[in-house]
């Protein structure tokens, strides 16, 4: 079977040049994504102020719940239809956009039903009360309320990329979070919905993704027949599409724990002026980061169909080569954030004074960010090549072993900074363990070739 120009590309061109063509415009939407997030704290501060800040910084954690299963459903969704492309598997690709719809629909229909009955729970479960529990809740309802929009247009835009079409995936999400961008301003700065508006236009953001992949495969430029409007209940596609995608899953839902336990260690031992300020200081550490993640979603087709195709020493080239340029990409984003953090955080909270400790946390925070390109490539390198389990065991000690316990006991017994102490020394500790990890990989693929070419 004859293979497209993307699959050509993938499997033969040079990987410097692959990086380029399929890093560059992931990279562009991730950090217009990592602006919207910024966005949102702008207007929410400036709009609305400390308190509603305060307020959906809290709620933000439970929000990544809905994003957790989009993870889980998009990216074994695109790891499991990489390495079909690479397989030639023509059967798996028709038949599992069906499969994630099926997925979709239960999974969003329930989370949407409920969110009205549990948000208030969760937000007392982590001790929010009063003005701030009220924005607290006001946003958490409306972006459950959208759980099936968040699953499906994350989800989408992974099958697009799975192909190897990143131009095509980050227009599309760059439409959407610009659509974000602007009906949060309408919502919050014109029509003053406060909080409501903000979760709205999140919502409309996430339609207008769904409604441009649908588009897209009804204009044909998808590389295959997608059925997109089908809903498939195949075992084994859904079994596979599970166990992919679960280490990606694990990881946002710890990530979701330690950020609520965050938030009860801050409202328990600081403040409502500490939640703001790391809910502030987390969505500029994740619109730093944004570099990496838009090399981490190229990285994942060139494993998966290199993989698929039993190029096995191709991949350890793409690990050293996705990380180095991701690396590359957030130095200066690392060093603007070292440099000047006073004049950022006085943008997004005009009125607060800060201190210089406020400075030496988000300076630890951003210590962090050399080492994530090398610890974020490997845990898409393995699920790219049927090793969900390291992946999986990565993510859990991470979290639940480490970050979790420090985040409860370093706040109570040496104070707030050390809640920013502790992540930098665990990440940094833990990026050795993944080094050595993707050495021994390495060894394992090298050989896997030489079975392959006896005489080589």
């Amino acid at each position: 079977m004859k293979r497209n120009a993307e699959e050509t590309m993938i499997l033969n061109e040079n990987l410097w040049k692959v990086m380029w063509k399929l890093s560059w415009p992931a990279v562009l939407a991730m950090a217009l994504y990592g602006l919207n997030m910024v966005a949102d704290a702008v207007f929410v501060g400036r709009f609305v102020g400390e308190k509603a800040l305060s307020g959906v910084s809290a709620a933000y954690p439970f929000t990544q719940g809905t994003y957790a299963l989009g993870a889980l459903f998009g990216s074994g969704t695109g790891a499991l239809l990489s390495i079909a492309i690479g397989e030639q598997d023509t059967c798996t690709k028709e038949r599992i956009v069906g499969n994630v719809n099926f997925l979709i629909i239960i999974s969003g229909v329930f989370l949407g039903g409920i969110s009205y009955f549990i948000s208030p729970l969760l937000l007392s479960f982590i001790g929010m009360e009063g003005v701030d529990f009220q924005y607290a809740n006001e946003y958490l309802q409306i972006i459950l309320l959208g759980s099936i929009l968040t699953l499906g247009a994350l989800t989408s835009n992974m099958i697009i990329r799975a192909e190897g079409k990143m131009k095509t995936a980050a227009g599309i999400m760059g439409i959407a979070l610009i659509i974000n961008i602007i009906a949060n301003y309408i919502f919050m700065g014109i029509f003053s919905f406060g909080v409501k508006g903000a979760a709205w236009g999140t919502n409309l953001g996430l339609f207008t993704g769904i409604v441009l992949f649908y588009r897209y495969c009804h204009k044909g430029r998808a590389g295959f027949d997608m059925n997109e409007k089908k809903v498939h209940r195949d075992p084994d596609i859904l079994r596979q599409i599970l166990s992919l995608g679960f280490p990606s899953f694990i990881t946002t839902i710890m990530a979701l724990i330690q950020g609520t336990f965050a938030v009860y260690a801050l409202n328990k031992y600081g403040g409502t002026e500490d939640i703001a300020f790391y809910g502030m200081v987390l969505r500029l550490f994740n619109f730093c980061i944004t570099p990496i993640y838009g090399v981490m979603f190229a990285i994942q087709p060139v494993v998966g169909i290199n993989f698929g195709a039993g190029k096995y020493r191709r991949l350890i080239s793409v690990y050293k080569v996705f990380t180095t340029s991701a690396l590359l990409l957030v130095f200066p984003f690392c060093l603007l954030g070292f440099l000047f953090p006073m004049r950022i955080f006085q943008f997004m909270l005009p009125d607060k004074v800060f201190v210089y400790q406020d400075v030496i946390n988000f300076r630890y925070l951003m210590g962090i960010i050399p080492v994530l390109p090398g610890v974020l490539m490997a845990l898409n390198f393995l699920t790219g090549t049927k090793k969900p389990k390291p992946a999986t065991i990565i993510g859990l000690t991470r979290q639940v072993l480490l970050q979790i316990p420090a985040t409860l006991l370093l706040p109570r017994f040496f104070g707030i900074p050390w809640l920013y102490k502790g992540y930098f020394f665990i990440d940094v500790s833990l990026a050795i363990i993944v080094f050595a990890l993707m050495y021994q990989e390495f060894k394992i693929l090298g050989e896997m070739e030489e079975g392959m070419n006896p005489l080589c």
